[in-house]
């Protein structure tokens, strides 16, 4: 079977966030090595060491100073690099003052700090073997406290999943600043939530630049939100194990 990497960082994990999403990019590992270049080149000649999506937003770090006019023309070099490849990006969201309030007083695992995180990640897990033919080896930002029970739901969902088995590589952690494909995700991760957010609970404010720049290339992304409805579904999951998903 044919192999592809996905790269993957979350959003929302703090304790004050209202949304938290895992997402990220699936593609070969040719497509990745003429992004990589890419993508390190745009840096290059901004002057840009690192991209952190939150720092670029918030005129932070290496972005602080920077002019409207300078913003803009770096990020429209950002989004030409994902257009020029052949990146499907996946993203599960969580509301999660809606999960909270299901799950709260149920005694399950629901309850524990890295579960919204986790059924995001397996969420993306579960998109993208269902959608891409090819087996995949899933790389995610570090988070020191959320990597082991990262592995765990992993395999977990391996063999919770046979059909899935062959298409579910190898799992790893490493640094956005060791992995340009890691920005790439912590772009999507970012826009996502804030895209999201924005929807519950300011779903006045115009869409974002952003995201209507990472759509405009049709068909390369796929995602979904857990609100307190699905929330329910998947406590009943938790409650009655031997019943079908």
């Amino acid at each position: 079977m044919e192999e592809a990497h996905g790269f993957f960082d979350e959003s929302g994990c703090h304790d004050s966030a209202r949304i938290l999403v895992v997402a990220g990019w699936v593609a070969t590992l040719d497509e990745w090595e003429k992004f990589e270049k890419q993508w390190k080149l745009a840096l290059k000649r901004a002057g840009v060491r690192t991209f952190h999506f939150t720092d670029f937003d918030n005129n932070r770090g290496e972005f602080e100073g920077w002019s409207v006019g300078r913003k803009g023309n770096f990020i429209e070099q950002i989004f030409r690099v994902l257009d020029s490849r052949e990146l499907l990006g996946f993203s599960g969201a969580i509301h999660i003052p809606d999960f909270k309030e299901v799950v709260r007083g149920s005694n399950t695992q629901l309850e524990k700090k890295p579960s919204p995180y986790l059924i995001c990640q397996q969420y993306c897990i579960e998109m993208i073997s269902k959608r891409v033919n090819k087996r995949v080896h899933y790389v995610f930002d570090r988070q020191q406290e959320l990597d082991h029970p990262a592995v765990q739901n992993f395999y977990a969902t391996r063999d919770n999943f046979p059909e899935w088995a062959d298409k579910m590589g190898t799992i790893s952690f490493q640094s956005k600043n060791d992995f340009v494909e890691l920005q790439a995700a912590d772009l999507l991760a970012y826009e996502t939530a804030k895209s999201t957010h924005n929807r519950f609970f300011d779903p006045q404010r115009p869409i974002r630049k952003s995201m209507l720049a990472l759509v405009r290339k049709r068909n390369r992304l796929v995602g979904g939100f857990v609100d307190k409805d699905c929330s329910k579904t998947i406590l009943d999951w938790q409650l009655n194990p031997e019943r079908p998903r």
